[in-house]
């Protein structure tokens, strides 16, 4: 059984007393993952950055669609920013102030934010027709939440030290779309 929050009323405002900090609620009931690579507003306990804790009408609680959630932050040109009042607005209308942002990792895409990641030309968003399987999203190869890899990364990345010291791409996530004979 979970504790109720205390909710009083008081001249026609009803007042909700949370349970525990704001950043440590969902928490309470959520487990945070011991993974060693966290998403910055997960590690945070900024939940409500991505997801509303009452209703929603995306999968997952989710404020806007997956992909429009990841491209929100991580391309910059979707940004409001003020930098009188030292925030960002997304675009679906959450304020995060620069401190919230720092760390955040900005993609060098294209003008239409739809190609250049992870490599120059190879599309993030919309159908995978070269290789026809379904829709390519950010979540085709990075979890959102946390990870035991760098980057977010999927778990079936293959990463050796000699790898990263030739600056070699992690070749298992892209094997999983790409023929490795025609790479």
């Amino acid at each position: 059984m979970h504790d109720v929050p205390d909710v009083t009323s008081a001249k026609g405002v009803t007042l909700i007393t949370l349970m525990s900090p704001a950043n440590d609620l969902c928490f309470t009931c959520h487990d945070k993952s011991s993974d060693k690579v966290l998403h910055g507003p997960y590690a945070e306990g900024l939940c409500i950055a991505c997801h509303s804790p009452h209703t929603s009408n995306y999968p997952n609680q989710l404020l806007t669609d997956s992909q429009d959630l990841c491209l929100g932050c991580h391309a910059r040109a979707r940004l409001k920013v003020n930098r009188w009042k030292q925030t960002v607005k997304t675009p679906w209308d959450v304020t995060l102030t620069f401190a919230q942002m720092q760390g955040w990792q900005f993609l060098n895409l294209n003008k239409t934010l739809t190609a250049n990641h992870p490599i120059q030309g190879h599309p993030i968003t919309g159908p995978n027709t070269a290789l026809g399987k379904g829709e390519i999203t950010c979540l085709s190869c990075h979890e959102p939440h946390h990870s035991k890899k760098p980057n977010l990364l999927l778990p079936n990345v293959r990463n050796t030290p000699q790898e990263r010291a030739l600056g070699l791409y992690p070749t298992a996530l892209c094997e999983t779309c790409h023929n490795p004979e025609k790479m």
